[in-house]
Protein backbone atom coordinates (compact mmCIF):
# COMPACT_ATOMS: atom_id res chain seq x y z
CA UNK A 1 0.00 0.00 0.00
CA UNK A 2 3.01 2.49 0.98
CA UNK A 3 4.31 1.61 -2.35
CA UNK A 4 1.27 2.07 -4.38
CA UNK A 5 0.63 5.45 -2.18
CA UNK A 6 4.35 6.76 -3.21
CA UNK A 7 3.47 5.83 -6.82
CA UNK A 8 0.65 7.62 -7.00
CA UNK A 9 2.30 10.87 -5.34
CA UNK A 10 5.36 10.58 -7.91
CA UNK A 11 2.81 10.27 -10.95
CA UNK A 12 1.08 13.37 -9.28
CA UNK A 13 4.50 15.57 -8.91
CA UNK A 14 5.54 14.71 -12.67
CA UNK A 15 1.75 15.47 -14.26
CA UNK A 16 2.13 19.11 -12.29
CA UNK A 17 5.73 19.22 -13.21
CA UNK A 18 4.83 18.60 -16.85
CA UNK A 19 1.67 21.03 -16.95
CA UNK A 20 4.25 23.67 -15.56
CA UNK A 21 6.43 23.07 -18.34
CA UNK A 22 3.98 22.67 -20.74
CA UNK A 23 2.23 26.21 -19.64
CA UNK A 24 5.76 28.03 -19.60
CA UNK A 25 6.11 26.41 -23.15
CA UNK A 26 2.79 27.78 -24.60
CA UNK A 27 3.44 31.34 -22.62
CA UNK A 28 6.65 31.65 -24.09
CA UNK A 29 4.80 30.88 -27.57
CA UNK A 30 2.31 33.67 -26.99
CA UNK A 31 5.58 35.85 -26.16
CA UNK A 32 7.36 35.31 -29.15
CA UNK A 33 4.21 35.47 -31.69
CA UNK A 34 3.92 38.80 -30.06
CA UNK A 35 6.85 40.29 -30.29
CA UNK A 36 7.30 38.57 -34.24
CA UNK A 37 4.37 40.22 -34.71
CA UNK A 38 4.99 43.34 -33.95
CA UNK A 39 8.53 43.07 -35.94
CA UNK A 40 6.78 42.14 -39.07
CA UNK A 41 5.10 44.80 -41.78
CA UNK A 42 1.77 44.99 -41.33
CA UNK A 43 1.24 43.78 -44.59
CA UNK A 44 2.19 40.33 -43.00
CA UNK A 45 0.02 40.96 -39.66
CA UNK A 46 -3.28 43.00 -40.69
CA UNK A 47 -5.15 41.81 -43.28
CA UNK A 48 -7.90 43.76 -44.87
CA UNK A 49 -11.40 41.78 -44.39
CA UNK A 50 -13.16 45.32 -45.26
CA UNK A 51 -15.96 44.34 -47.34
CA UNK A 52 -14.74 47.86 -48.88
CA UNK A 53 -11.20 47.02 -49.71
CA UNK A 54 -9.91 50.44 -48.27
CA UNK A 55 -6.84 49.11 -46.93
CA UNK A 56 -6.02 47.19 -50.17
CA UNK A 57 -3.42 49.44 -52.41
CA UNK A 58 -4.00 48.66 -56.32
CA UNK A 59 -1.51 47.47 -59.19
CA UNK A 60 -0.70 50.88 -60.20
CA UNK A 61 0.86 51.51 -56.92
CA UNK A 62 2.89 48.43 -56.83
CA UNK A 63 4.08 49.56 -60.40
CA UNK A 64 5.24 52.71 -59.21
CA UNK A 65 6.56 51.44 -56.30
CA UNK A 66 8.53 48.87 -58.25
CA UNK A 67 10.36 51.88 -59.81
CA UNK A 68 11.49 53.85 -56.66
CA UNK A 69 15.18 53.33 -56.24
CA UNK A 70 15.29 57.07 -53.97
CA UNK A 71 15.13 56.89 -49.89
CA UNK A 72 11.74 58.06 -49.47
CA UNK A 73 10.92 58.86 -45.72
CA UNK A 74 6.67 59.00 -44.70
CA UNK A 75 6.23 60.83 -41.81
CA UNK A 76 3.05 61.07 -39.40
CA UNK A 77 2.48 63.85 -37.55
CA UNK A 78 1.07 62.95 -34.73
CA UNK A 79 1.16 62.87 -30.98
CA UNK A 80 0.99 59.37 -29.66
CA UNK A 81 -1.96 57.79 -29.96
CA UNK A 82 -2.90 60.33 -32.73
CA UNK A 83 -2.44 58.02 -35.18
CA UNK A 84 -5.05 56.97 -38.00
CA UNK A 85 -4.99 53.14 -37.83
CA UNK A 86 -6.11 53.34 -41.57
CA UNK A 87 -4.00 55.57 -42.53
CA UNK A 88 -1.23 53.86 -40.83
CA UNK A 89 -2.35 50.40 -41.86
CA UNK A 90 -1.80 51.80 -46.11
CA UNK A 91 1.50 53.31 -44.72
CA UNK A 92 2.71 49.97 -43.61
CA UNK A 93 1.67 48.86 -47.59
CA UNK A 94 4.18 51.09 -48.68
CA UNK A 95 7.11 50.28 -46.33
CA UNK A 96 6.71 46.69 -47.08
CA UNK A 97 7.35 46.83 -50.27
CA UNK A 98 10.29 49.00 -51.00
CA UNK A 99 12.95 49.16 -48.88
CA UNK A 100 13.62 52.73 -49.96
CA UNK A 101 10.70 53.89 -48.45
CA UNK A 102 10.70 54.20 -44.62
CA UNK A 103 8.12 55.41 -41.97
CA UNK A 104 8.44 57.53 -38.99
CA UNK A 105 6.28 59.58 -36.79
CA UNK A 106 6.86 62.86 -35.54
CA UNK A 107 5.35 64.30 -31.91
CA UNK A 108 4.69 68.17 -33.14
CA UNK A 109 5.11 69.26 -29.66
CA UNK A 110 8.27 67.60 -28.85
CA UNK A 111 9.59 68.41 -31.94
CA UNK A 112 8.61 71.75 -33.00
CA UNK A 113 11.77 72.71 -35.25
CA UNK A 114 11.05 69.74 -37.23
CA UNK A 115 7.25 71.08 -38.37
CA UNK A 116 8.75 74.42 -38.76
CA UNK A 117 11.38 73.44 -41.41
CA UNK A 118 8.93 72.52 -43.51
CA UNK A 119 6.32 75.57 -43.38
CA UNK A 120 3.47 73.45 -42.50
CA UNK A 121 0.16 73.29 -40.25
CA UNK A 122 -1.56 69.94 -40.63
CA UNK A 123 -4.46 68.81 -38.58
CA UNK A 124 -3.40 65.62 -36.28
CA UNK A 125 -2.57 62.38 -38.16
CA UNK A 126 -1.79 63.96 -41.35
CA UNK A 127 1.42 62.87 -43.46
CA UNK A 128 4.52 64.86 -45.23
CA UNK A 129 6.23 62.32 -47.42
CA UNK A 130 10.23 63.93 -47.55
CA UNK A 131 12.68 62.82 -50.48
CA UNK A 132 15.56 64.79 -50.74
CA UNK A 133 14.99 68.20 -51.09
CA UNK A 134 11.33 67.96 -52.27
CA UNK A 135 8.53 67.31 -50.17
CA UNK A 136 4.75 67.16 -50.09
CA UNK A 137 2.08 67.25 -47.40
CA UNK A 138 -0.79 65.68 -47.06
CA UNK A 139 -3.67 66.82 -44.31
CA UNK A 140 -5.29 64.26 -42.99
CA UNK A 141 -8.58 65.96 -44.42
CA UNK A 142 -7.58 65.08 -47.77
CA UNK A 143 -7.59 61.57 -46.86
CA UNK A 144 -10.37 61.10 -45.17
CA UNK A 145 -13.39 63.15 -45.93
CA UNK A 146 -17.25 63.24 -46.97
CA UNK A 147 -19.26 64.17 -50.09
CA UNK A 148 -22.57 65.25 -50.95
CA UNK A 149 -24.18 62.81 -53.85
CA UNK A 150 -26.57 63.72 -56.43
CA UNK A 151 -29.48 62.25 -54.48
CA UNK A 152 -28.57 64.77 -51.34
CA UNK A 153 -27.39 62.09 -49.08
CA UNK A 154 -23.17 61.96 -47.84
CA UNK A 155 -20.72 59.71 -48.72
CA UNK A 156 -18.02 58.80 -47.11
CA UNK A 157 -14.56 58.92 -49.23
CA UNK A 158 -11.12 57.52 -48.59
CA UNK A 159 -7.96 58.92 -50.52
CA UNK A 160 -5.25 57.73 -48.66
CA UNK A 161 -3.37 55.60 -51.47
CA UNK A 162 -4.43 58.09 -54.14
CA UNK A 163 -2.66 61.27 -52.05
CA UNK A 164 0.20 58.96 -50.64
CA UNK A 165 0.99 57.85 -54.15
CA UNK A 166 0.69 60.93 -55.96
CA UNK A 167 2.56 62.49 -53.46
CA UNK A 168 5.71 59.78 -53.98
CA UNK A 169 5.47 60.43 -57.38
CA UNK A 170 5.92 64.12 -57.30
CA UNK A 171 8.79 63.88 -54.50
CA UNK A 172 11.04 61.20 -56.54
CA UNK A 173 10.37 63.46 -60.27
CA UNK A 174 12.73 65.19 -61.91
CA UNK A 175 10.05 66.95 -63.34
CA UNK A 176 6.54 68.04 -63.16
CA UNK A 177 4.48 68.69 -66.72
CA UNK A 178 2.24 71.58 -66.31
CA UNK A 179 -0.80 71.41 -68.30
CA UNK A 180 -2.37 75.00 -68.60
CA UNK A 181 -6.84 74.88 -68.40
CA UNK A 182 -7.98 77.96 -70.36
CA UNK A 183 -11.21 79.18 -68.79
CA UNK A 184 -13.16 82.99 -68.67
CA UNK A 185 -16.55 83.96 -66.62
CA UNK A 186 -18.65 83.43 -69.52
CA UNK A 187 -18.21 81.42 -72.03
CA UNK A 188 -15.63 78.21 -70.61
CA UNK A 189 -16.46 75.82 -68.54
CA UNK A 190 -14.57 75.24 -65.24
CA UNK A 191 -13.47 71.80 -64.43
CA UNK A 192 -14.67 70.94 -61.08
CA UNK A 193 -12.12 70.88 -58.69
CA UNK A 194 -11.99 66.97 -57.87
CA UNK A 195 -11.62 66.46 -61.52
CA UNK A 196 -8.72 68.49 -61.51
CA UNK A 197 -7.35 66.47 -58.22
CA UNK A 198 -7.42 63.46 -60.33
CA UNK A 199 -5.65 65.39 -62.93
CA UNK A 200 -2.98 66.55 -60.30
CA UNK A 201 -2.70 63.40 -58.58
CA UNK A 202 -1.07 61.78 -62.04
CA UNK A 203 2.14 64.68 -60.96
CA UNK A 204 0.75 67.27 -63.70
CA UNK A 205 0.46 70.98 -62.26
CA UNK A 206 -2.44 72.06 -63.46
CA UNK A 207 -2.65 75.86 -64.24
CA UNK A 208 -5.98 77.87 -65.17
CA UNK A 209 -5.06 80.48 -67.50
CA UNK A 210 -7.54 83.33 -68.52
CA UNK A 211 -8.22 83.73 -72.15
CA UNK A 212 -8.91 87.61 -71.73
CA UNK A 213 -5.88 89.35 -73.56
CA UNK A 214 -4.33 86.00 -74.00
CA UNK A 215 -1.25 86.19 -76.70
CA UNK A 216 0.61 83.23 -75.98
CA UNK A 217 0.35 80.28 -74.29
CA UNK A 218 3.87 79.94 -72.32
CA UNK A 219 6.60 78.08 -72.99
CA UNK A 220 6.57 75.88 -70.28
CA UNK A 221 3.18 74.47 -71.21
CA UNK A 222 3.20 70.42 -71.78
CA UNK A 223 -0.60 70.59 -72.46
CA UNK A 224 -3.57 72.72 -72.89
CA UNK A 225 -7.13 71.80 -71.65
CA UNK A 226 -10.36 73.38 -73.66
CA UNK A 227 -13.46 72.47 -71.38
CA UNK A 228 -16.59 72.84 -72.66
CA UNK A 229 -16.76 76.27 -74.43
CA UNK A 230 -20.51 77.26 -74.67
CA UNK A 231 -19.58 79.80 -77.26
CA UNK A 232 -16.96 79.67 -80.10
CA UNK A 233 -13.83 80.75 -79.41
CA UNK A 234 -12.32 84.11 -80.51
CA UNK A 235 -9.93 84.94 -83.83
CA UNK A 236 -7.21 85.44 -81.07
CA UNK A 237 -7.63 82.57 -79.05
CA UNK A 238 -7.85 80.92 -82.60
CA UNK A 239 -4.80 82.18 -83.67
CA UNK A 240 -2.79 81.33 -80.17
CA UNK A 241 -3.52 78.00 -80.26
CA UNK A 242 -2.95 77.14 -83.59
CA UNK A 243 0.77 78.87 -83.08
CA UNK A 244 0.89 76.39 -79.65
CA UNK A 245 -0.27 72.95 -81.70
CA UNK A 246 2.23 74.25 -84.91
CA UNK A 247 5.31 74.06 -82.16
CA UNK A 248 4.03 70.36 -81.42
CA UNK A 249 1.71 71.24 -78.61
CA UNK A 250 -0.75 68.81 -77.03
CA UNK A 251 -4.28 69.61 -76.87
CA UNK A 252 -6.95 67.83 -74.85
CA UNK A 253 -10.65 69.27 -75.92
CA UNK A 254 -14.46 68.57 -74.54
CA UNK A 255 -17.07 69.84 -76.41
CA UNK A 256 -20.07 71.72 -75.16
CA UNK A 257 -23.95 70.17 -76.31
CA UNK A 258 -25.33 73.79 -77.53
CA UNK A 259 -29.41 73.24 -76.39
CA UNK A 260 -30.87 75.23 -78.62
CA UNK A 261 -28.82 75.13 -81.44
CA UNK A 262 -27.64 77.38 -84.00
CA UNK A 263 -24.16 78.13 -82.17
CA UNK A 264 -21.85 78.16 -85.02
CA UNK A 265 -17.76 76.93 -83.82
CA UNK A 266 -16.05 78.19 -86.98
CA UNK A 267 -12.68 78.10 -85.14
CA UNK A 268 -13.00 75.74 -83.01
CA UNK A 269 -13.35 73.12 -85.87
CA UNK A 270 -11.06 74.98 -88.15
CA UNK A 271 -8.63 74.48 -85.26
CA UNK A 272 -9.44 70.58 -85.08
CA UNK A 273 -9.51 70.01 -88.94
CA UNK A 274 -6.08 70.30 -89.00
CA UNK A 275 -6.33 66.69 -87.65
CA UNK A 276 -8.83 66.06 -89.81
CA UNK A 277 -11.49 66.41 -87.25
CA UNK A 278 -14.56 67.94 -86.80
CA UNK A 279 -17.73 68.38 -84.61
CA UNK A 280 -21.13 69.08 -86.44
CA UNK A 281 -23.97 69.76 -84.34
CA UNK A 282 -26.72 67.24 -83.56
CA UNK A 283 -27.68 65.28 -80.29
CA UNK A 284 -26.56 61.64 -80.62
CA UNK A 285 -29.34 59.51 -79.65
CA UNK A 286 -28.16 55.69 -79.07
CA UNK A 287 -30.97 53.31 -80.74
CA UNK A 288 -29.34 49.92 -79.08
CA UNK A 289 -30.96 49.55 -75.27
CA UNK A 290 -27.49 47.62 -74.24
CA UNK A 291 -25.87 50.85 -74.44
CA UNK A 292 -27.88 53.84 -72.85
CA UNK A 293 -28.91 54.43 -69.46
CA UNK A 294 -32.92 54.27 -69.56
CA UNK A 295 -35.67 54.46 -72.19
CA UNK A 296 -36.35 57.75 -71.49
CA UNK A 297 -32.82 59.25 -72.05
CA UNK A 298 -31.55 57.38 -74.85
CA UNK A 299 -28.68 60.92 -74.84
CA UNK A 300 -27.04 59.11 -72.07
CA UNK A 301 -25.19 56.46 -73.59
CA UNK A 302 -22.53 53.62 -72.30
CA UNK A 303 -20.54 54.54 -75.21
CA UNK A 304 -18.50 51.01 -76.93
CA UNK A 305 -14.87 51.28 -75.60
CA UNK A 306 -12.24 50.63 -78.43
CA UNK A 307 -9.27 49.52 -78.06
CA UNK A 308 -6.49 51.89 -77.16
CA UNK A 309 -3.81 52.99 -74.57
CA UNK A 310 -5.99 55.56 -72.86
CA UNK A 311 -8.76 53.13 -72.94
CA UNK A 312 -7.60 49.55 -71.94
CA UNK A 313 -7.65 50.13 -68.38
CA UNK A 314 -11.54 50.25 -68.36
CA UNK A 315 -11.78 47.59 -70.70
CA UNK A 316 -9.85 45.14 -68.70
CA UNK A 317 -11.83 46.28 -65.33
CA UNK A 318 -15.16 45.67 -67.72
CA UNK A 319 -15.77 49.36 -66.52
CA UNK A 320 -18.30 51.66 -68.38
CA UNK A 321 -18.41 55.18 -68.99
CA UNK A 322 -21.11 57.35 -69.20
CA UNK A 323 -21.39 59.95 -72.18
CA UNK A 324 -24.23 62.59 -71.61
CA UNK A 325 -25.84 64.70 -73.38
CA UNK A 326 -23.12 64.39 -77.15
CA UNK A 327 -22.17 65.98 -80.40
CA UNK A 328 -20.27 63.19 -83.07
CA UNK A 329 -16.98 63.67 -84.06
CA UNK A 330 -16.53 63.10 -87.45
CA UNK A 331 -12.97 62.35 -88.90
CA UNK A 332 -11.58 62.93 -92.43
CA UNK A 333 -8.02 61.72 -93.96
CA UNK A 334 -5.21 64.09 -93.92
CA UNK A 335 -1.79 63.20 -94.52
CA UNK A 336 0.70 62.68 -91.95
CA UNK A 337 -2.26 62.63 -89.32
CA UNK A 338 -3.12 59.41 -87.64
CA UNK A 339 -6.76 59.52 -85.53
CA UNK A 340 -7.69 56.32 -83.31
CA UNK A 341 -11.30 55.68 -82.10
CA UNK A 342 -11.65 55.97 -78.38
CA UNK A 343 -15.68 55.99 -77.76
CA UNK A 344 -18.24 55.34 -80.29
CA UNK A 345 -21.93 54.65 -80.45
CA UNK A 346 -23.18 51.11 -81.61
CA UNK A 347 -24.46 50.97 -85.06
CA UNK A 348 -28.45 51.79 -84.19
CA UNK A 349 -27.60 55.44 -83.13
CA UNK A 350 -29.01 58.58 -84.81
CA UNK A 351 -28.58 62.31 -84.66
CA UNK A 352 -31.47 64.81 -84.05
CA UNK A 353 -31.51 68.23 -84.43
CA UNK A 354 -30.83 70.39 -81.24
CA UNK A 355 -34.37 71.98 -81.22
CA UNK A 356 -35.92 68.71 -81.96
CA UNK A 357 -37.75 67.67 -78.46
CA UNK A 358 -38.73 63.92 -79.86
CA UNK A 359 -36.16 61.88 -79.72
CA UNK A 360 -37.96 59.14 -82.07
CA UNK A 361 -36.18 58.26 -84.96
CA UNK A 362 -37.43 59.66 -88.29
CA UNK A 363 -36.71 58.67 -92.23
CA UNK A 364 -34.95 61.83 -92.24
CA UNK A 365 -32.26 61.34 -89.80
CA UNK A 366 -28.68 60.47 -90.03
CA UNK A 367 -28.38 57.17 -88.44
CA UNK A 368 -24.97 55.18 -88.05
CA UNK A 369 -21.46 54.57 -85.74
CA UNK A 370 -21.12 57.67 -84.56
CA UNK A 371 -17.41 58.66 -83.08
CA UNK A 372 -17.68 60.74 -79.61
CA UNK A 373 -14.30 60.49 -78.98
CA UNK A 374 -11.12 60.02 -80.40
CA UNK A 375 -6.85 60.43 -80.18
CA UNK A 376 -4.99 62.17 -82.58
CA UNK A 377 -1.00 61.73 -83.71
CA UNK A 378 -0.02 64.83 -86.33
CA UNK A 379 3.61 63.45 -87.24
CA UNK A 380 3.94 66.41 -89.31
CA UNK A 381 3.75 69.04 -86.39
CA UNK A 382 5.00 66.26 -83.47
CA UNK A 383 1.74 67.29 -81.82
CA UNK A 384 -0.96 65.20 -80.33
CA UNK A 385 -4.94 65.96 -78.99
CA UNK A 386 -7.81 63.97 -77.69
CA UNK A 387 -11.03 64.79 -78.62
CA UNK A 388 -14.65 64.34 -76.86
CA UNK A 389 -17.51 65.48 -78.48
CA UNK A 390 -19.20 65.48 -74.65
CA UNK A 391 -18.26 67.47 -71.64
CA UNK A 392 -19.26 64.98 -69.37
CA UNK A 393 -16.19 62.86 -69.30
CA UNK A 394 -14.67 65.87 -67.57
CA UNK A 395 -18.13 66.38 -65.36
CA UNK A 396 -17.71 64.97 -61.93
CA UNK A 397 -21.82 64.10 -61.21
CA UNK A 398 -21.72 61.86 -64.05
CA UNK A 399 -18.28 60.51 -63.42
CA UNK A 400 -19.77 59.50 -60.19
CA UNK A 401 -22.96 57.52 -61.57
CA UNK A 402 -20.06 54.63 -63.26
CA UNK A 403 -17.88 54.82 -60.31
CA UNK A 404 -14.88 57.17 -61.35
CA UNK A 405 -14.81 55.70 -64.77
CA UNK A 406 -15.03 59.26 -66.49
CA UNK A 407 -12.24 60.57 -64.09
CA UNK A 408 -9.93 57.67 -65.20
CA UNK A 409 -10.33 58.14 -68.78
CA UNK A 410 -10.08 61.81 -68.15
CA UNK A 411 -6.75 60.73 -66.48
CA UNK A 412 -5.47 58.19 -68.98
CA UNK A 413 -6.19 61.13 -71.96
CA UNK A 414 -3.75 63.02 -70.02
CA UNK A 415 -0.95 60.38 -69.57
CA UNK A 416 -1.36 59.49 -72.88
CA UNK A 417 -0.67 63.48 -74.39
CA UNK A 418 2.31 63.40 -72.19
CA UNK A 419 3.96 59.43 -72.56
CA UNK A 420 3.60 58.99 -69.29
CA UNK A 421 3.84 54.90 -69.14
CA UNK A 422 2.61 54.66 -65.40
CA UNK A 423 -0.70 55.76 -63.87
CA UNK A 424 -0.30 56.73 -60.48
CA UNK A 425 -3.81 59.00 -59.96
CA UNK A 426 -5.44 56.48 -58.22
CA UNK A 427 -9.17 57.71 -57.47
CA UNK A 428 -10.85 57.99 -54.31
CA UNK A 429 -12.88 54.93 -52.53
CA UNK A 430 -16.17 54.77 -51.78
CA UNK A 431 -16.44 53.99 -48.13
CA UNK A 432 -20.01 52.06 -48.63
CA UNK A 433 -21.29 50.29 -51.67
CA UNK A 434 -20.33 51.14 -55.59
CA UNK A 435 -23.14 52.30 -58.02
CA UNK A 436 -23.89 49.06 -60.40
CA UNK A 437 -24.63 50.42 -64.22
CA UNK A 438 -27.06 48.59 -66.38
CA UNK A 439 -28.17 49.87 -69.23
CA UNK A 440 -32.00 49.76 -70.03
CA UNK A 441 -31.51 46.42 -72.28
CA UNK A 442 -30.11 44.99 -68.70
CA UNK A 443 -32.62 46.52 -66.61
CA UNK A 444 -35.68 44.93 -68.87
CA UNK A 445 -34.25 41.79 -68.34
CA UNK A 446 -33.87 41.81 -65.18
CA UNK A 447 -37.69 43.20 -64.66
CA UNK A 448 -38.76 39.93 -66.72
CA UNK A 449 -36.84 37.68 -64.44
CA UNK A 450 -38.47 38.99 -60.84
CA UNK A 451 -41.41 40.33 -62.05
CA UNK A 452 -42.42 37.73 -63.85
CA UNK A 453 -40.21 34.40 -64.48
CA UNK A 454 -39.42 33.90 -61.14
CA UNK A 455 -43.16 34.29 -59.79
CA UNK A 456 -44.51 31.93 -62.36
CA UNK A 457 -41.97 29.29 -61.79
CA UNK A 458 -43.45 29.72 -57.73
CA UNK A 459 -46.68 29.89 -59.56
CA UNK A 460 -46.48 26.79 -61.07
CA UNK A 461 -44.54 24.33 -58.33
CA UNK A 462 -47.54 25.61 -56.14
CA UNK A 463 -50.05 24.63 -58.70
CA UNK A 464 -48.11 21.32 -59.07
CA UNK A 465 -47.82 20.53 -54.94
CA UNK A 466 -52.19 21.72 -55.04
CA UNK A 467 -52.94 19.21 -57.58
CA UNK A 468 -50.96 16.60 -56.15
CA UNK A 469 -52.55 16.79 -52.77
CA UNK A 470 -56.20 16.95 -54.16
CA UNK A 471 -55.37 13.44 -55.91
CA UNK A 472 -54.20 12.33 -53.44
Amino acid sequence: MAEDKEKVVSRSKSNALYTVIASLVVIAIVVAVNVLVRVLPNTYTRFDVNFYDVYKITDATYELLDTIDKDVVIYTIAETGGENEIVETIVGRYTAANSHITHETVNPTQSPDFISNFSINLNEGSLLVVCGDKSRSIDIADMMYTVETSSGNERAMIDVEGQLTAAIAYVTSDSTPIAYVLYDNDTIFNFDDEMLKNIEKQNIECIELTTTNLTEIPEDADMVILYSPTEDISDDLYEVLDAYMATGGNFLYLSYFSYSGGTEYTNVNALLSDYGVSIPEGNVIEGNSEYYVDDETPYAIYPILQSHTITQSLIDAEESVEVFISNRIEVEEVEGVTVEKLLTTSYSAYIKDPDDSSMIKTATDISGRFNLGVAVTDENEGSKAVVYASYAIGDLTVSDAVNGANAELLVNSCCWLLDQDIVVSIPAKYYGLSNITYSAAETQRLLVIFVVIIPAVFLVFGLYVWVRRRMK
